[in-house]
């Protein structure tokens, strides 16, 4: 009695293969939009809370709003010697409105206030909070940002794209 080799075929194996790859590439795009989404909603959460530092500032200094943007690199040594006049956004972290951490490594870019170059056209006057996603970051993501305004209304860039605003 003869005996049948056993085993699988060449071609067994290059369908599981290629059944493989066509499963991880479509994982790997839905694990990039699941991390930029989680990021999206950690810039959204930060910028709501310099709007709220922003406003609370402008009740305590006589409804002077802070305009700039938010990185400690930027913030004079000084900033909290004189918090009532102050006009750098970074005042809202050295004058204890916001906790103070470096906002560098983020992905997005913060500002208080009008600060338009920095955080996207979107960004005038009537804003208190922005949020723009710095480069490099691939298509649609690199547009992705925030807005506040004086008012409280958030709105995002993007909205058919982006994680929705609460």
């Amino acid at each position: 009695m003869k005996r049948r080799p056993t085993g699988f075929t060449l071609i067994e194996l290059l369908v599981v293969c290629l059944i493989i790859g066509i499963l991880a590439t479509m994982g790997l795009s839905q694990y990039a939009k699941s991390v930029e989404t989680a990021k999206a909603d950690d810039a959204f959460a930060f910028t709501q809370s310099i709007a709220a530092a922003n406003r609370m500032y402008a009740l305590d200094h006589g409804g002077r709003y802070l305009t700039g943007t938010l990185t400690v690199a930027d913030c004079p040594t000084g900033a909290a010697d004189d918090c009532r006049t102050n006009t750098s956004a970074c005042s809202l972290m050295w004058c204890g409105y916001l906790a103070r951490q470096d906002l560098m490594p983020k992905p997005y870019t913060f500002c208080a206030g009008d600060a338009a170059t920095e955080c996207g056209a979107a960004c005038d006057a009537t804003m208190v909070a922005c949020s723009l996603r710095k480069s490099p970051a691939s298509t649609p993501y690199s547009t992705w940002g925030y807005t506040v305004t004086r008012q409280g209304v958030s709105t995002a860039s993007d909205p058919s794209n982006m994680p929705a605003v609460q």
